[in-house]
């Protein structure tokens, strides 16, 4: 479990790296020096293979995410420091860490002092323990504990933000990493203890094949990312699109899109479903493109037969997002914008919860903004007296729980944010803000945590 970007990805030669890189490496030097002069109780070949096959592992080891790497090295480490004690599980660490000799030096340097001191924690944690599988038990322990404790070491002195959720993340692939770990080392010292060195490949053929199989679920990530970044830029080429149509709804869809997203938050719904509700909110219009733009900007009140081709748009939206598969699942959220409770809205006349929750909160976000916006025949209202037009509308045109929701959502934020004004609103505010929280999640969302590090 390495902290990779915290070392290598920003400058080696700033006073934080070569400070931490030097604490380390004297650190590990030092605790190996003095764990050798208590002797090693492997014989030379077994601590060579342990070695090897330690390098080897880290070698093979995978990016889980951006930030977290599994590698098999921390079982060999454990092993090694019970059957041979601090010296060796010291010697072990080291040979693992030598990969890192193929990027910047302070990386190295960092994590052979790190690798070192947590096969010395091994070794002294097992010496103090009886039985295999206590020994192992705390040998994990104390291994997992050293390595916790550097990388958050790293993280806050390289400021490797969010500071806080990196911390969180690191914490539970640890602790998933120990309870892995744990079983392996002890079955490993079992062999050992039967087979000799010949028990290596009990435990290197499955690791090799979770570390192959723990690629193969990244590269699935990295691809389902990269489409959903995809989704993001075209659903943005749509909404400026539309608003290029309409000079009097530019910036409409982005401001649907931030209302609903905090409506949705606000709710307390899942944030793959405030993903999707934000996507619906820059796309809730796109139907107006198939509405001649003479009505769009009409500066006068529309016939009844002009309104109902206007009142055409959802279902035209629904048709274009569904012939697109990467937005085929808001294609109903964007037909359902308009309905109302009371059975009052279109296209379909839907009541209450036949209504889709993210349609709902759509028609919320977009009716205030539509309120708080100028229009052709009529000038906007101010803040208050647009959530008075929510009120007066709660339980027959809106949903009445979503209205006290994104009241308090509007009262919690600043009088800019309850007109619509500023860069979050912005489609460039919003494109930033998306592709972020995607580059966030990339790096703060390993699943599956089944990390042996």
């Amino acid at each position: 479990m390495h902290v990779v970007d915290a070392v290598s990805r920003r400058s080696i030669s700033d006073v934080r790296t070569i400070a931490l890189a030097t604490g380390f490496a004297v650190a590990g030097l030092v605790g190996t020096v003095v764990a050798l002069e208590g002797g090693v109780r492997l014989g030379a070949p077994a601590v060579v293979a342990l070695c090897l096959a330690a390098f080897v592992a880290e070698l093979a080891g995978s990016h889980l995410t951006s930030r977290v790497e599994v590698a098999a090295s921390s079982v060999l480490i454990v092993v090694a420091a019970i059957l041979g004690g601090p010296g060796a599980g010291a010697l072990v660490g080291v040979a693992a860490a030598a990969v890192e000799l193929r990027g910047p030096r302070a990386k190295w340097a960092t994590f052979s002092g790190l690798y070192a001191v947590e096969g010395i924690a091994a070794g002294l944690a097992a010496a103090a323990t009886l039985g295999t599988f206590s020994k192992a038990a705390a040998a994990t322990g104390a291994l997992f504990a050293v390595n916790l404790i550097g990388t958050s070491t790293v993280i806050v002195a390289r400021k490797v933000a969010p500071v806080p959720a990196q911390l969180r993340v690191f914490a539970l692939a640890d602790i998933v990493g120990a309870a892995i770990c744990l079983p392996v080392a002890a079955l490993f010292v079992y062999g050992h203890e039967l087979a000799g060195l010949g028990s290596l490949l009990m435990v290197l053929v499955p690791v090799v094949s979770l570390h192959l199989l723990l690629r193969v679920y990244r590269e699935k990530i990295e691809l389902a990312t990269s489409l959903r970044e995809g989704n993001v830029a075209f659903a943005l080429s749509l909404a400026r699109a539309l608003d290029a149509r309409d000079e009097h709804t530019a910036g409409h869809s982005a401001a649907v899109a931030v209302y609903a997203r905090d409506i949705a938050a606000a709710e307390g719904l899942p944030a793959e479903d405030v993903a999707t509700i934000h996507l619906a909110g820059l796309l809730h219009d796109i139907g107006k493109i198939g509405v001649p733009a003479e009505l769009l900007n009409k500066p006068g009140p529309l016939t009844d037969d002009e309104l109902a081709v206007v009142r055409r748009h959802p279902e035209i939206g629904e048709g274009i997002a569904a012939e697109a598969p990467l937005f085929a699942d808001i294609a109903r959220f964007i037909r359902h914008h308009h309905e109302r409770p009371d059975g009052a809205g279109y296209p379909d006349g839907l009541q209450g919860d036949r209504i889709p929750l993210a349609s709902a909160i759509i028609g919320v976000a977009d009716a205030y903004n539509a309120m708080t916006s100028m229009r052709p025949y009529r000038s906007s209202m101010v803040p208050d007296e647009a959530v008075e037009e929510l009120r007066r509308g709660a339980g027959a045109q809106f949903d009445r729980r979503l209205v006290d929701v994104f009241v308090h959502v509007l009262r919690s934020n600043s009088l800019a944010y309850r007109t619509g004004q500023g860069e979050v609103f912005s489609f460039e505010g919003q494109r930033r803000a998306i592709l972020d929280e995607l580059d966030e999640r990339r790096a703060l969302v390993p699943r599956p945590s089944a990390a042996v590090a």
